[in-house]
């Protein structure tokens, strides 16, 4: 590409950079951006910090059989779950 090809008149054209280069700098910045960051969930059982709260820990909670249905109201309470009606779901389907 020549000045008589350029739409700035000024210059001798775009310069381009090697392919390799720019999917090099491509990975490189979205591994960046992906890097350390969990995805993001909307629907996510808490805790009253804010606190995500682990599927395997509330069903190691309701499936132990040496608990009665009180200690898994006690257990599931000190995973951080403070809704009775949300207990008393878990333990139905438990």
């Amino acid at each position: 590409m020549g000045r008589s090809d350029c739409a700035c008149g000024g210059c001798d054209g775009p310069r381009r950079l090697p392919k390799w280069l720019g999917g090099a700098i491509c990975a490189a910045l979205g591994a960046a951006a992906l890097a350390g960051c969990e995805p993001p969930y909307d629907y996510v059982l808490r805790d009253n910090n804010g606190q995500p709260i682990r599927v395997e820990a509330v069903t190691d909670v309701l499936t132990d059989p040496d608990l009665t249905e009180q200690e898994q109201r006690e257990a599931l309470r000190a995973l951080g779950i403070a809704n009775e009606n949300l207990i008393d779901v878990l333990i139905r389907q438990g």
